[in-house]
C-alpha cells in the first residue's frame, strides 16, 4: 500500500509538472484521476482535432519605443495575465507566449467536443477583458492596447515536444500555421477577430442554436501563403442587425459585393462598395471590409 501511494503521488507530481502551467487547475485535477494515461499520451504525442487561437498586440513596436523597459514589462504582464485568466476560464490550454503574442488551443490534453464553441467564447471574452484593461489604463494616464485574434479548427500533432534540454507541451502542424496566418490577416481587414470557415462549421455542428444566434459576417476568401486552396474567413459584427433594420440592408449589400467579386464582376462589386461607403462611417466593420475588397489581388 505504501509503495502504491508513493508511485501514485509521483505520477501526479509528474502530471502537474507537465501540465500545470498550460491548463486550468480544475482540468489538472480531473487529469490527476488517471495520471499515467495523460502523461503517457503527452510523451507519445498524437493527432487531435483542435481549435487554435493566436492573439497578437498591435503597434507594440511603437509602444516599446515610448515606454521604459520596466513599464513595458508591467504592461505586458497585465495584458498576458488578463488573457491567460480568460483562456483558463474557458477550459483552454495556454501553449506559449511569443514576444507580444500568445497561442492557445482547445481539445487537448482533455478531449472536448465543444472545443470550437469554447474557443470562440474565449475570444469574445478576451475582447471584453481588453476593454476593461484599457479603461483602467486610461484612468491612470497610460497608453491603451489593441489586439488581433485568429481562430482555426483542424487536426494538429499535440504532445510533449522539444530537445533533450528543453521540452514543452505544444501543438504543431499545418492547422497551427494557418491559425497564425489568419491572426496576421486581422490587420489587412481592419478587424479584431477572424474566424476560419472550419471553426464556424464546427460551432454550428456542435451547438447550432448558439451558432445561429451569433452575428456572423463573411469577410471573404483569401489565398494564404503555402496553401493551394483559398480560406474563407468570417468575423462577428459588433453591431448586430435586428430584422428589417438599415444594418441588415448594409450586410446584404456586402454579401452581394462579395458575390460579384468572386465572379470577377468588379464593376458591380465596386458599385456595391460605393453604396456602402455612402452609408457607413469610417471605422465601421463594413467600412474596413469594403476597403479591403478594393485591394483584392485577384482584380490585378
Amino acid at each position: 500500500m505504501a509503495w502504491g501511494y508513493l508511485v501514485e503521488g509521483r505520477s501526479r507530481r509528474s502530471l502537474v509538472r507537465l501540465f500545470g502551467s498550460y491548463v486550468p487547475r480544475e482540468l489538472v485535477r480531473r487529469m490527476a484521476r488517471e495520471p499515467e494515461r495523460y502523461t503517457r499520451a503527452a510523451l507519445l504525442a498524437e493527432n487531435r482535432e483542435l481549435t487554435l487561437l493566436f492573439c497578437d498586440l498591435r503597434g507594440f513596436t511603437t509602444l516599446s519605443e515610448h515606454l521604459e523597459p520596466l513599464a513595458l514589462r508591467e504592461l505586458l504582464n497585465q495584458f498576458f495575465s488578463r488573457m491567460t485568466a480568460v483562456i483558463h476560464a474557458h477550459g483552454g490550454t495556454l501553449d506559449k507566449f511569443i514576444g507580444d503574442a500568445l497561442m492557445a488551443f482547445w481539445g487537448a490534453p482533455l478531449a472536448e467536443p465543444r472545443h470550437a464553441v469554447l474557443a470562440l467564447q474565449a475570444a469574445q471574452a478576451m475582447a471584453q477583458a481588453l476593454d476593461a484593461l484599457n479603461h483602467e489604463l486610461r484612468a491612470r494616464g497610460q497608453p491603451t492596447l489593441s489586439m488581433g485574434i485568429g481562430l482555426h479548427t483542424g487536426v494538429a500533432c499535440v504532445g510533449d515536444m522539444g530537445s533533450d534540454l528543453r521540452r514543452a507541451y505544444t501543438a504543431l502542424g499545418d492547422s497551427v500555421n494557418l491559425a497564425s496566418r489568419i491572426e496576421g490577416l486581422t490587420r489587412r481587414y481592419g478587424v479584431d477577430l477572424l474566424i476560419s470557415a472550419a471553426t464556424r462549421d464546427a460551432v454550428f455542428a456542435t451547438e447550432p442554436t448558439t451558432a445561429a444566434s451569433l452575428p456572423w459576417v463573411e469577410v471573404g476568401e483569401v489565398q494564404v501563403k503555402g496553401r493551394q486552396q483559398p480560406v474563407n474567413l468570417f468575423t462577428l459584427d459588433v453591431h448586430p442587425a435586428p430584422p428589417g433594420s438599415a444594418r441588415e440592408a448594409q450586410l446584404r449589400n456586402w454579401q452581394l459585393a462579395l458575390a460579384a467579386a468572386r465572379s470577377q464582376h468588379w464593376e458591380e462589386a465596386d458599385a456595391r462598395r460605393a453604396a456602402l461607403r455612402a452609408v457607413v462611417t469610417e471605422g465601421d466593420l463594413l467600412w474596413h471590409l469594403q476597403h479591403a475588397l478594393a485591394q483584392d489581388p485577384k482584380r490585378r
